[in-house]
């Protein structure tokens, strides 16, 4: 965190703060800093951090260390410092930090976001009433994601912030417009449409595919009979005899 935004901070949280100032000298030209942007962040971190106390790490800023060191190293950063007191099974302490997504490319952003578990996304105010809208994606580790979005409100000073209320979403049903459709028979020269003479006249014309049944006077026919005549030629193989007479049955 910088010294000069801290100033506005309440006494009693300014005595609890440790400030690591890298801005002072980010790439180490004088030589008189603890730590640049070309330290080892991951040994430096394990080396201040009191792994036994929870203490909640604030980055004022990861825009320059991705400018620097990219976004990967970046993400390897975040992911360890939020994970060296959980291998001391000490209660996990947060970790905050700020990033200017203006600078940054959309493919560093989403690196940033899939490593975070919550995304807090301010927008400014727009209007006179100083009112700015802030949406939270938050990421459980269930899988659950929660999305919330809220409103602010800041002073005109724009050091303060006054209000944060939740915005409610409003589901309701929209009343749809009915469309009429218009005819397309309406401005023709001839008539398509039937009227109510025409229809019952056409409803009584038997069409020759559809078979009407014939009702006879008996009510149900009866079965006719019939015989077969058969006259042999010359040309029949017919034998009189019976073959079968030579057998003593």
């Amino acid at each position: 965190m910088l010294p000069g935004t801290i100033t506005s901070l309440a006494q009693h949280v300014i005595d609890r703060l440790t400030v690591h100032n890298i801005s002072k000298d980010p790439l180490g030209w004088d030589g008189n800093t603890t730590i640049s942007m070309e330290s080892d962040f991951l040994e430096y971190l394990t080396r201040i951090i009191d792994l036994n106390k929870k203490c909640a790490v604030v980055i004022d800023s990861i825009s320059n260390l991705i400018l620097h060191r990219g976004a990967s190293y970046t993400c390897r950063v975040l992911h360890k410092c939020s994970t060296l007191q959980r291998q001391k099974d000490v209660e996990t302490s947060p970790v905050i930090a700020l990033i200017h997504q203006d600078v940054h490319d959309e493919t560093a952003m989403n690196m940033i976001c899939h490593t975070a578990s919550t995304v807090i996304d301010l927008h400014p105010p727009q209007s006179q009433d100083y009112s700015g809208s802030c949406h939270i994606l938050h990421k459980k580790s269930s899988g659950k994601i929660i999305k919330i979005t809220e409103q602010y409100k800041i002073n005109r000073s724009y050091d303060d912030i006054i209000n944060v209320e939740e915005i409610k979403q409003q589901f309701g049903l929209i009343d749809k417009p009915q469309e009429t459709v218009a005819d397309p028979a309406a401005n023709l020269t001839f008539n398509l449409s039937l009227s109510e003479k025409e229809k019952l006249a056409r409803s009584k014309v038997v069409l020759p595919y559809i078979q009407k049944p014939e009702r006879s006077d008996v009510g149900v026919s009866s079965a006719g009979s019939g015989k077969i005549f058969y006259q042999p030629d010359e040309a029949d193989d017919f034998d009189e005899e019976d073959p079968d007479d030579d057998l003593d049955i």
